[in-house]
């Protein structure tokens, strides 16, 4: 009985606190729990994109040195590079857009 008590004693005691945690209409839902998500996994996978290309650039670099190893490398950071911009200007535009429609979040 006692560990059911100490169980349920702090679910009670912060149930209150749960219930008034709540958003009040879908854009406080969006702008409190859904931005800093979908932010901080857009930074994460811009970071990780950023630091595939410099590993496959450095890769390329130290290794011997052939016609076909420079055409590759060539064409890995042409297309690192084009694959980073776009991800950025979407990431952008889509700012935007939060801010155009929804009015400063």
């Amino acid at each position: 009985m006692l560990k059911r008590l100490l169980v349920i004693l702090p679910l009670i005691a912060v149930s209150p606190s749960l219930a008034f945690a709540a958003p009040k209409s879908f854009k406080e839902m969006v702008d409190k729990m859904l931005l800093p998500v979908i932010d901080q996994a857009t930074k994460i996978l811009i970071a990780v994109a950023v630091l595939i290309f410099f590993w496959n650039v450095a890769d390329s670099l130290w290794g011997e040195q052939t016609a076909e190893k420079t055409k590759k490398l060539r064409d890995t950071i042409v297309w690192g590079i084009l694959i980073i911009f776009v991800m950025v200007s979407i990431w952008g535009i889509l700012y935007i857009l939060r801010i155009t429609l929804m009015k400063g979040l």
